[in-house]
């Protein structure tokens, strides 16, 4: 394990969920891929919820290799935080000096590039007032467990740009040391200053690609600019198709994310906006966050 991949405490145990339990021929013939979760300090209540995020995403990306996910419940910070691990130049890589979230580079290539690693960690909130029910829709003041689990899924399955502006100046692959997000510190990669695959898909109103240095040197205030400035779009043609022919926005001051202002709470889209789960149940992710996933190089499927 690496030291930026490090775990809130060091005994994991097996929590006994696969989102791809063989408990029927139906789900034996629907399922694509196969996750294999290890978690610590898991409420009891919360297993279910997990083991039906990774029944719904195991219907939705297809891949040969397990996805191995890490799962621990800590006190303090965000409702949920995922953190993949990341593998660039590997042999069949689509885009050279670009990180891979390492479960999509598994895919891509049809083994296990490392695998003595998970392909990403996710870390919710234990004193978060959740319904982990899978059923219905939370009260007010609930976050639906459900809901936060599949968005944290998304982003460890790559729609993820450690994309961030700090006095400023925008940057991205750019060395973090570390996130106070929890009690628990999280330290992130140092990315040698190349940018995750889903970075490679944003451009500005223009069209312009965000990686485009002669326009936004990395890091530099144009680019801090234009993430202020809230108009960045991922132009992939998936996602642009999926979007009714124009190219999503994303948000800036969160690029992770679908832009809250353009994807509603009842909307199809709404799972990948920065705030899922605060009080409303949408845990499937829609047709533009499955076009983001597909033309980042996952294969992917609209009619689980």
């Amino acid at each position: 394990m690496r030291p930026w991949m490090m775990a809130v405490v060091s005994l994991l145990a097996t929590i006994g969920m696969s989102a791809c339990r063989e408990d029927s021929e139906e789900t034996s013939r629907s399922s694509t891929a196969r996750f294999e979760l290890t978690g610590i300090d898991v409420p009891v209540e919360a297993e279910a919820a997990l083991d039906e995020a990774m029944r719904r995403w195991s219907r939705l990306v297809s891949t040969e290799v397990p996805i191995r996910v890490r799962v621990a419940f800590v006190e303090g910070g965000p409702a949920g935080f995922a953190v993949p691990n990341v593998v660039k130049d590997f042999e069949g890589a689509p885009l050279p000096d670009t990180w891979y979230p390492s479960a999509l580079a598994d895919a891509i290539t049809g083994r296990d590039l490392q695998p003595d690693q998970p392909d990403f960690e996710l870390f919710f909130r234990l004193d978060r007032q959740w319904k982990f029910a899978v059923e219905g829709d939370p009260a007010a003041g609930e976050a639906d467990f459900l809901t936060v689990a599949m968005h944290e899924i998304g982003h460890g399955l790559g729609m993820a740009s450690w994309l961030f502006t700090a006095k400023g100046e925008g940057y991205y692959g750019r060395e973090v040391p570390f996130l106070s997000l929890f009690p628990h510190t999280i330290q992130l990669p140092d990315l040698e200053a190349r940018p995750m695959v889903f970075v490679r898909r944003i451009a500005d109103a223009a069209g312009r690609m965000l990686t485009d240095t002669t326009r936004y040197p990395n890091p530099s205030v144009e680019l801090g600019d234009l993430l202020e400035g809230d108009r960045i779009y991922f132009v992939g043609p998936a996602a642009t198709k999926a979007n009714g022919g124009r190219p999503p926005r994303l948000y800036g001051a969160s690029p992770s994310h679908l832009h809250p202002d353009d994807y509603f709470w009842t909307g199809p889209d709404y799972l990948m906006t920065p705030t899922s789960g605060n009080g409303v149940s949408t845990p499937d992710p829609g047709p533009v966050v499955l076009g983001i996933l597909e033309d980042i190089g996952w294969r992917v499927s609209r009619n689980p």
